[in-house]
């Protein structure tokens, strides 16, 4: 009988009625294998994050963005809400302050100590640092080298307002005399937009802004109460209706030969005929580039402490690894905002070269509101069409950024 017991229990334990050691663990969370994976929230370069994906072999990236369609930054907030929020996104200027409480502390990276001057004002709260400029732009003028070619002018000898003016007189002396006679479409020194935009909303008042705030928080924060550079804005306002006429578009006059000179992005200089020109500022130590900041990487604080460690890691190396080099400056086509790699284009060049002397103004105007700017751009469109004076100007100035 207790043979017959023992069988029986044996069957028991075969037949697997109890528990085996694979069961028992089986509802333990299993520990992750193979390489980190990080989500990257970007915009639509697919060419550009396909190449750094492929590169970067630290971790494995996965770069997505909003549907088509879909409002960006809508997109982001409920992605970030989501099951899948991302690792690492990709921030425009406008929306710092409305992310600003998804963003890490980035304070202790070491590429901080690198960026550029007035790159990081405007991620900046007390000692933390939440987001990394992403990519750089320098503004300045756009000018035709085979223009100032034909009439003897040195680029590099344009370093002063003085010269500028001078360089200007020139030119229009030379158009009223017919003397371009391989420019049969010249008619104007310098091109300003027709429509109200970038040039009147930011890239005009920020000459008299960038030499006394050092970004827009700053500005909101303080407010405008004095214009102190009121008589070097004129004068630069002056030149240009001085000189200038409207087009629809200056940068297609330019490349077209209709214009000189206009002030525009580094990025839409080609290198072969239309090159940069940093912009000598009346009262200023030196010509300079404004420079800004379109977008800015952050990393998640909801992530976990894996996922953070590599996005920090990924950024610190995404424009110093070598390894990236290629897909950043080419497929990217950006300027890196610091480390050694080299741009692609002659522009490019020309805006490294600018940051590395220190030859840069900080773009107060790139974090004002959409009424701000509009407002803006109307009262400096009233001044060059002479619609109205420059007291006017200056008056609706103190009126839009002073209260």
């Amino acid at each position: 009988m207790k043979r017959w017991i023992s069988l029986w229990m044996a069957l028991f334990l075969l037949c697997g009625c109890a528990p085996t050691g694979k069961e028992a663990s089986s509802s333990q969370k299993p520990l992750p294998e193979g390489p980190i994976h990080l989500l990257v929230w970007t915009d639509g370069e697919t060419d550009a994050w396909e190449a750094i994906a492929a590169a970067y072999t630290d971790c494995t990236l996965e770069f997505v963005k909003a549907r088509d369609g879909d409002e960006n930054s809508r997109a982001l907030r409920a992605a970030l809400a989501g099951k899948e929020a991302p690792d690492v996104f990709l921030l425009q200027a406008k929306d710092l302050a409305a992310f600003k409480a998804s963003c890490e502390d980035l304070s202790a990276e070491n590429w901080v100590n690198n960026a550029p001057a007035g790159t990081m004002t405007e991620v900046q709260d007390g000692t933390m640092i939440f987001a990394m400029p992403a990519k750089i732009e320098g503004v300045g003028f756009l000018y035709r080298k085979d223009i100032f070619s034909a009439a003897g002018i040195n680029r590099e000898n344009i370093n002063s307002f003085s010269r500028l003016c001078d360089t200007a007189t020139l030119l229009a002396e030379r158009i009223r005399d017919g003397a371009f006679a391989d420019f049969k479409n010249l008619k104007s020194v310098f091109g300003i937009p027709q429509e109200i935009g970038e040039v009147a909303e930011k890239f005009l008042p920020n000459i008299a802004l960038s030499a006394q705030f050092d970004g827009t928080s700053r500005l909101l924060r303080e407010k405008l109460q004095e214009l102190e550079q009121s008589q070097a804005l004129k004068s630069f306002l002056d030149l240009q209706k001085q000189y200038a006429c409207f087009e629809t578009d200056p940068v297609q006059a330019l490349k077209s030969g209709e214009v000189v000179m206009t002030l525009a992005s580094h990025t839409a200089a080609d290198g072969e005929t239309v090159g940069l020109m940093p912009v000598p500022v009346p009262d200023g130590a030196q010509d300079c580039l404004m420079l800004q900041v379109p977008q800015y990487w952050a990393v998640n604080a909801e992530a976990s402490a894996e996922n953070k460690k590599a996005a920090k890691k990924f950024l610190a190396a995404l424009y110093t690894d070598s390894a990236l080099e290629t897909a950043v400056v080419q497929d990217w086509g950006i300027v890196p905002p610091f480390g050694d790699f080299e741009p692609e284009t002659e522009a490019g060049k020309e805006v490294r070269r600018c940051v590395l002397s220190g030859r840069t103004l900080p773009m107060v105007t790139d974090g004002l509101n959409e009424e701000q700017l509009s407002e803006i751009g109307q009262a400096v469109e009233g001044y060059l069409t002479d619609r109205e004076t420059f007291e006017q100007l200056t008056a609706q100035l103190l009126e839009i950024l002073g209260g």
